[in-house]
């Protein structure tokens, strides 16, 4: 270790991000942005921080972690738990957004009175 490392060729101020296990001392060292005790740890869905897959703070990116709610970033439909990403964005369900999410029961109809009834053989919970 040379210059302001942290571990051999990682770390500081000049050099990449350390890997999970490497020393460190700062979050800034560690390519998850999270050192405890010295060591860069593994990206966790409650580790406070934007990291592996996560699209937002502890949430979207695959499945490993929740969904995130409106408002936070998200890339795919999937990260979201309205199931709706526009713009990089989780959004509030609508009754146009060309997905069954919110109390829909089927894409865009149906549910708590919101959304325009069902048209017929598209699911609903009761016949009003």
């Amino acid at each position: 270790m040379n210059q302001d490392e942290t571990d051999i060729d990682c770390g500081g101020g000049k050099c990449p991000k350390c890997p999970n296990q490497w020393k460190c001392k700062l979050n800034s060292d560690c390519i998850s942005g999270v050192c405890k005790s010295g060591t860069c740890q593994v990206p966790l869905c409650n580790d406070n921080v934007m990291n592996g897959d996560e699209t937002d703070k502890d949430c979207g990116g695959g499945g490993k972690c929740p969904k995130c709610p409106n408002k936070y970033k998200c890339k795919l439909h999937s990260d979201c738990m309205s199931g709706v990403c526009k713009c990089g964005t989780c959004q509030a369900p609508l009754c146009n957004d060309h997905v069954m999410n919110g109390d829909e029961t089927d894409k865009d109809c149906g549910g708590g009175g919101k959304c325009p009834k069902c048209p017929n053989k598209w699911q609903c919970k009761s016949n009003s």
